[in-house]
C-alpha cells in the first residue's frame, strides 16, 4: 500500500516548514563569531582610548629652537637730530673702514653706490650702533637707519628705521 504515510515515518522529509530544516549548529557558530567580533572591537577600542603614553616627538623645531623677531628699537635720535645730520660730514664710527662698510651694505641688500647723506655713532640698549641717513625712495624723503656695529655681509643688523620728509 502506497498510500499516505505520516511524514515522521518516512525519515527523509522534514516534519516542519522548510526554513526550520537548517541545522542549529551553523546558527550557533555564526552567533559565537559575531559576539567574539563585537567583544574584540570593544577591547581594541578601549585600549586605543586609554593609551596614556606620550605621542611621538616630531622632528620639527622646539620652543627652545624658535627665535622670535624682536620689535625694532625706537629710533635713538629725534627727527630734528636726524635732519641735522644732513648738514655735517658723515661719521660712520666703527663702520668707517671701507671693507667693513661694503660688507654691511651687502648684508642690508643696499647698493654700495648709494650716497650717505649723514651718519653718527649712537648707543642703543647699551650697545654701540650708527645712525645712517640715506636718500629715501622718493626725492622728497630721507631714510634714517640705525645699524648695529656688528653689521656684515652675513646679516645686515638694522635696529631701527624711519622715513622723514626732507627739510
Amino acid at each position: 500500500m502506497h498510500g499516505a504515510q505520516p511524514a515522521d515515518a518516512i525519515g527523509d522529509e522534514p516534519a516542519g516548514p522548510a526554513h526550520a530544516a537548517r541545522p542549529l549548529r551553523w546558527r550557533r557558530t555564526a552567533l559565537v563569531c559575531g559576539v567574539a567580533a563585537v567583544l574584540a572591537g570593544l577591547g581594541l577600542g578601549a585600549v586605543a582610548l586609554s593609551d596614556t603614553s606620550a605621542p611621538p616627538r616630531s622632528a620639527g623645531p622646539t620652543a627652545q629652537q624658535i627665535t622670535v623677531a624682536h620689535r625694532p628699537a625706537p629710533m635713538p635720535l629725534s627727527r630734528a637730530d636726524i635732519l641735522a645730520l644732513l648738514g655735517r660730514p658723515a661719521d660712520l664710527g666703527a663702520l668707517a673702514e671701507p671693507q667693513r662698510w661694503a660688507a654691511c651694505l651687502r648684508g642690508l641688500r643696499r647698493d654700495p653706490a648709494q650716497p650717505i647723506l649723514g651718519a653718527t655713532p649712537v648707543t642703543v640698549a647699551g650697545r654701540p650702533a650708527v645712525v645712517v641717513v640715506f636718500p629715501g625712495t622718493r626725492p622728497t624723503d630721507v631714510q634714517a637707519v640705525t645699524l648695529d656695529t656688528g653689521c656684515d655681509a652675513a646679516h645686515g643688523a638694522t635696529l631701527a628705521e624711519t622715513t622723514l620728509p626732507r627739510p
